[in-house]
Parts: structure tokens; C-alpha cells; sequence
């Protein structure tokens, strides 16, 4: 994502980096709800309903930073969690539940949360650098709110998950 050229600002990698955002946001509050039903786990449904809200108010703090920014970087971004996403798609649309779904499922979850606090970082640490403070407290937001939810619970999905597998 980030080439090294001397014709690339630091606002642009920027922009480059909200437009990640916004679209690993778009593809989750597009697979969370197939997540919700393919999961067959209580707490897990839960806690990827939590993750659909969250997704939900991320995304319209993204849309606050495109118009900070005077940019509208919208579009599928192809990345490798991004692939991680569609795979669980995939998975879930062509896959007869089993008790390897939710474990799965997390394993997708847990991939997707750690590239996003990675981003949302980035994106923290570009904006300030540029003095949009604006803009990087949205991000912070953003990411802080992310941090806050999986600190809360950080090993409760993983935990129901093995916990629903058969002892060897």
C-alpha cells in the first residue's frame, strides 16, 4: 500500500489508509449479519452484533474524516484481510454448519480486529503528524473504541469456541 516514491505526500498515504478503513468497515457491516446467523453460539452472536454497531458508528466517523480530508477514497481496497473477509463469505455461504464454524469464524474475527487497530493506528499517527487534529481524533475515536470493546472481552469468543469442542 505505502510504495516508497518521492511522489507520494504523506496526506496522500493518508488518504490511502482512510480508504482501507472505510472499506474493511463497508465489507464487515456487510458480513457480520451472515456471520450473526452462521454462528451458532449465543455469546458469539452477540458479540459480532456488538461489532455490527460498532462498525456502523466507525463508519460514519470515516465519512466525517473523508469530508475533513476534502476526499472521497470509496472503493473495494484489495488486502489480505480483506481476502479473509470474503473467505469467511464464502465459507459460510457454501458450508453446511458444523462445529468448526464458530471457531472459524472467530479465527476471521480475531485476524480482521488486529489489521483494523493497525490501520486506525496508522492513520492516528499520519494525521497528527500533519497537524489535522480533527481528523485524528476522529481516528483515535475509532480506534479507541475498538481497543475498549476487545479489552473488555478479549478472549470470550475464542473461549466459547473451545469450550464447544470435544475433549480429546
Amino acid at each position: 500500500m505505502y510504495p516508497i516514491a518521492s511522489t507520494k505526500s504523506l496526506l496522500d498515504v493518508l488518504v490511502e489508509e482512510v480508504a482501507e478503513l472505510l472499506s474493511l468497515e463497508t465489507q464487515l457491516i456487510n458480513i457480520l449479519p451472515e456471520m450473526i446467523d452462521a454462528a451458532s453460539d449465543p455469546g458469539i452472536k452477540t458479540a459480532f452484533s456488538k461489532r455490527l454497531m460498532l462498525s456502523n458508528q466507525h463508519f460514519e466517523r470515516m465519512e466525517r474524516v473523508s469530508d475533513l480530508l476534502g476526499a472521497f477514497p470509496f472503493g473495494e481496497i484489495e488486502r489480505p484481510v480483506v481476502v479473509r473477509i470474503a473467505d469467511s463469505d464464502a465459507w459460510i455461504k457454501d458450508s453446511d454448519p458444523n462445529d468448526a464454524m464458530d471457531p472459524c469464524l472467530i479465527s476471521a474475527a480475531i485476524k480482521v480486529e488486529h489489521y483494523l487497530n493497525a490501520c486506525y493506528l496508522n492513520a492516528c499517527i499520519f494525521a497528527r503528524h500533519l497537524g489535522l487534529d480533527e481528523v485524528a481524533s476522529l481516528l483515535e475515536a475509532n480506534l479507541q473504541k475498538n481497543i475498549s470493546v476487545t479489552s473488555k472481552e478479549p478472549d470470550l469468543p475464542l473461549a466459547l469456541a473451545f469450550a464447544q469442542q470435544p475433549a480429546i
